[in-house]
């Protein structure tokens, strides 16, 4: 499959909106993850990918197609599309990555799409922290990451999820103080680190 892939309304599709039952036609399922509950569903019209989540009810809705969503739910597809392609494991996570913010017409670069949870404190700007996670935000272009903490019962490992209005709020301070030095509010504040978000 040639590379890099270019969505094209596929990419419509907001993270945690409903997922449309029963699918579109030309979009076709590539790889199930059973123990995660994610689908990843190709276009037939681009090439593009978008990640599924299905709930224990069977509720379908539309997940975060990031580097580190594709490499942890999709291990077998990244290695035999590796092979298939021609290309580095890398370089196809990158690409979806890439694509799927160009997409959504928001923000990202290649630094914080392709970053590793665990190299986050070296490569972003730590910005706030809450029981909820904690909030980067990128060195080069700006933009601002969620790092969900691991749960404590070690079911869950720490890993970049979609940047939700609940979650913005958790940094209740943060905001606060930031909103009081520009002049702002917490919700103005919460509004605009959500459009600069991925």
């Amino acid at each position: 499959m040639a590379a890099p892939y270019r969505p094209c309304d596929c990419g419509d599709i907001v993270p945690g909106a409903p997922w449309p039952r029963p699918m579109a036609r030309g979009r076709e399922i590539v790889s199930i993850n059973r123990e995660t509950g994610k689908v990843l569903v190709a276009c037939g019209t681009c090439g593009g990918h978008v990640i599924v989540e299905v709930d224990p009810r069977g509720n379908a809705s539309a997940a975060q197609c990031a580097p580190e969503n594709i490499r942890a739910s999709f291990p077998e597809w990244l290695k035999s599309e590796s092979a298939a392609s021609g290309l580095g494991e890398d370089e196809i996570v990158h690409a979806m990555g890439r694509d799927y913010i160009a997409s959504k017409k928001t923000f990202g670069c290649d630094l914080c799409l392709g970053m590793k949870p665990g190299e986050a404190g070296a490569q972003m700007n730590p910005v706030a922290s809450s029981p909820a996670g904690l909030l980067y935000q990128c060195r080069r272009c700006g933009t601002f990451r969620w790092l969900r903490p691991a749960a404590r019962d070690a079911s869950r490992a720490a890993d970049w999820d979609y940047l939700t209005t609940c979650a913005v709020l958790s940094f209740r301070p943060f905001l606060e103080a930031e909103a009081l030095r520009r002049g702002s509010t917490p919700e103005r504040l919460a509004g605009e680190i959500l459009e600069r978000s991925v």
